[in-house]
């Protein structure tokens, strides 16, 4: 995570706060297994605008890091692969 005070927190305070006030009935609900089409139709317009074709259908958005490199993970690896990851200290 970045340090507090690299981050626009008013700003995001803001939006967060115009989602829950827009999407109030979706807020306390679980999303469909791709993720929202709202937030997967932005985000493959970013990437096309990079140079990467995608079509929205192929994007996952998850509920967090750990969801996104566990479906990363299993996705080109085998159970019993040896893995290898940063130290954490």
């Amino acid at each position: 995570m970045p340090p507090p005070d690299c981050l626009p927190l008013r700003e995001l305070d803001r939006a967060t706060v115009r989602q829950v006030r827009q999407h109030e009935r979706d807020w306390h609900a679980y999303d469909f297994h791709l993720g929202r089409s709202e937030l997967r139709l932005p985000v493959a317009k970013r990437l096309i605008d990079l140079g990467c074709i995608i079509a929205p259908e192929e994007l996952i958005i998850t509920c967090g890091a750990q969801e996104a490199l566990s479906l990363a993970l299993r996705a080109v690896c085998r159970p019993g692969d040896c893995i290898p990851v940063e130290s954490p200290i």
